[in-house]
């Protein structure tokens, strides 16, 4: 029963913060600008070489770290780049774009 609802918890946390994250990436880009709508495909190359990139190191060297060497430097190793991103995220928060619409009518609404 845990093993299930770890994975139903696990499915639940990727699909909110995968869309999520990278919308909010794209949102940081104007469309109509040439110069940022190139900005923008190169943001998504990145994205992705960048999370493959971080799978690949998650399988081979810290999978190896925590087998032969300590596991609770396995887990460190993750928990201090988080904690470098964490950091990184909030430093550019005054350089982010908000979109912010001025319909103040009900989103159910709007969309039926």
């Amino acid at each position: 029963m845990f093993f299930f609802f770890s994975l139903y918890v696990v499915a639940i946390g990727q699909a909110g913060h995968t869309h999520c994250v990278q919308a909010f990436g794209a949102d940081q880009f104007d469309g109509g600008d040439p110069v940022e709508n190139k900005s923008k495909s190169s943001f998504f190359n990145w994205w992705y070489f960048g999370l493959c990139a971080s799978a690949t190191i998650s399988l081979f060297i810290i999978n190896y770290i925590e087998e032969n060497l300590n596991c609770g430097l396995g887990f460190g190793i993750p928990c201090f780049f988080m904690a470098v991103a964490l950091l990184v995220f909030l430093l550019g928060t005054k350089t982010y774009r908000y979109g912010f619409k001025d319909d103040k009518r009900n989103p159910f609404v709007r969309i039926a």
